[in-house]
């Protein structure tokens, strides 16, 4: 929860900082690619990139990366887990703060004690904001609603918060 709520915060003021008129350059014209870094929580790493399309579109790549070595003591059990998902993101406004909604899906491959399913496939769909921190550096973060087929749950409280290299 507090988690959801610092991301909420920090959405609220890049949003907020866009809408009180911060010098509204476009500080990302003429990069074409972004190299993407989360660590959502301490047992995943997630690493991704964009290829912008254009001022409004880009298409997006990520992969997460979790293992669980055995700790019995702890209850952990063996466990990897490989998410690749791939999709696209709409800009609404390309500035020093640019709200966007994304979409896209992809393929989970588990193996280990700690699962009982092989592969699961997910579908998400999400809004979020990136805040330009230089012409090379921006942070982003999303809110998201994700579908995942077996077994079939929606999950609405995903989230991440996200530092980009843009070249």
């Amino acid at each position: 929860m507090k988690k959801i709520m610092s991301l909420a915060a920090t959405a609220a003021l890049m949003f907020g900082l866009g809408v009180s008129g911060v010098n509204a350059e476009e500080p990302s014209s003429g990069k074409t690619y972004s190299l993407d870094i989360s660590v959502p929580d301490e047992d995943n790493t997630t690493v991704g990139g964009r290829m912008f399309l254009d001022e409004e579109l880009a298409l997006e790549a990520v992969g997460t990366l979790r293992i669980n070595n055995e700790d019995k003591d702890a209850g952990v059990q063996d466990g990897t887990r490989l998410l690749v998902t791939a999709g696209i993101m709409k800009y609404f406004s390309k500035a020093r703060v640019s709200p966007y909604m994304r979409a896209g899906g992809g393929i989970e491959i588990l193996s280990g004690d700690q699962y009982n399913r092989d592969t699961n496939l997910h579908a998400y769909a999400g809004v979020g904001a990136e805040f330009m921190i230089t012409e090379e550096f921006s942070l982003r973060a999303s809110a998201n609603a994700m579908i995942i087929t077996s077994p079939f749950t929606i999950t609405t409280g995903t989230n991440d918060l996200t530092l980009s290299f843009l070249f």
